[in-house]
């Protein structure tokens, strides 16, 4: 399936909106297909002066329907990696629990993590380091497949490699190469393909692009979006580049030092953001596109330590709207709108506050808007 070009600049990509599924199939009912309750992932740090606590992810739940692309985006630090490496059990959580397919995805130990690893896959953020320099491409797709018993034999699982480079649009030639005889670009849809052959029911993309240049990011980003459509995937895509948000996902969750504090449907989010925050960032990622102040993205202070977060409200401490009480209690995640929840105490004050030279309407004339209840959307 082609897709239209994205254009591109020499520092930065412009990604347009695609449509939104309005996910009419999807009844209320019916259980979420990543479901991550309450998690938690705390460090322990030795210290002279007592061991210290990195809360690296603090209580985060987030739920992704069947088919769906969910977009993590926030700043280096916030825990979106640390979340990925839960959620494919490459760390284990301190607490929470997490279902897969309304399994406990936790739980399995041994031979039986083992045989349900295939089910959830990560695209690293580094292609290099995620491939064997002395293996060749072919060896590398073709071994996780013999580790999980899949194909007939070597003859097969060759063919199933071949065919799996034809779909990430390489050709035979690089089945006997090897990474340092390809691109960034090239490895990237090298690693995609890896993870696919295991047949995942849930893939996880951490800063997918973010090693590529402008052209090459393109590549993948509808690379990615005609997988997805053709094998139906579900997907977390991570990100720092809202513009790949904007284009890749369908909701978005925004990360603050371990806690979801934005939660919407992509037009949403882009249109009606609610969480200081969410416009801080939105005023930073598309400065050069919207025209928009530079003063609405500039934050006083810096990011909190994890070892040492502030009291109450994680962002009082570089939020514009501060108010007294905001250091003394913390904010629930609560709906604002059909759809859309948020961390803030007063949002409603601050949502007619509008993010100047932001655009008004979406591209496409449609808002898209969730009809699922509080206890359900997100």
């Amino acid at each position: 399936m082609m897709r239209r070009p994205i254009a591109a600049t020499s520092a930065t990509i412009d990604c347009p909106r695609r449509t939104a599924p309005r996910y009419a199939d999807l009844a209320h009912r019916e259980p979420a297909f990543l479901s991550v309750e309450g998690v938690v992932k705390h460090y322990r740090l030795p210290s002279l002066t007592g061991a210290k606590v990195v809360k690296s992810v603090d209580g985060m739940s987030l739920h992704v329907r069947a088919g769906e692309v969910m977009g993590l985006v926030g700043e280096s630090g916030c825990g979106k990696s640390t979340f990925a490496r839960i959620v494919t059990r490459l760390t284990t959580a301190t607490h929470g629990k997490v279902l897969i397919d309304g399994e406990d995805w936790l739980a399995p130990t041994g031979e039986a993590l083992r045989r349900r690893r295939r089910d959830v896959q990560l695209v690293f953020q580094d292609p290099y380091a995620a491939l064997d320099p002395r293996m060749t491409i072919g060896t590398s797709m073709s071994a996780p497949m013999a580790h999980h018993g899949i194909g007939g034999g070597a003859t097969e699982r060759r063919a199933r490699v071949l065919e799996m480079l034809e779909d990430v649009g390489l050709d035979a030639s690089f089945y006997h190469r090897l990474p340092k005889q390809c691109s960034g670009g090239q490895l990237q849809r090298v690693v995609i393909g890896r993870a696919l052959l295991l047949e995942p029911k849930l893939l996880i993309c951490d800063e997918p692009t973010s090693a590529l240049d402008a052209s090459m990011r393109t590549q993948i980003l509808n690379l990615l979006m005609d997988l997805k459509l053709r094998r139906g995937l579900t997907m977390v895509v991570i990100s720092h580049d809202l513009r790949v948000m904007r284009y890749l996902c369908d909701r978005i969750a925004v990360m603050y030092l371990g806690k979801l504090i934005e939660l919407a449907d992509r037009d949403t989010l882009f249109n009606s953001p609610t969480h200081p925050y969410t416009k801080a960032l939105l005023a930073a990622s598309l400065l050069d596109q919207n025209s928009l102040s530079a003063a609405d993205s500039l934050l006083e202070g810096d990011p909190p330590s994890p070892l040492n977060p502030p009291s109450g409200c994680s962002f009082h401490t570089r939020c514009p709207h501060a108010r007294p009480d905001c250091a003394a209690f913390e904010p629930e995640l609560k709906l604002a709108r059909p759809g859309q929840f948020v961390r803030c105490r007063y949002w409603e004050a601050l949502a007619e506050e509008p993010i100047a030279g932001r655009e008004t309407t979406e591209s496409s004339g449609v808002h898209a808007q969730s009809t699922q209840p509080a206890a359900t959307a997100f």
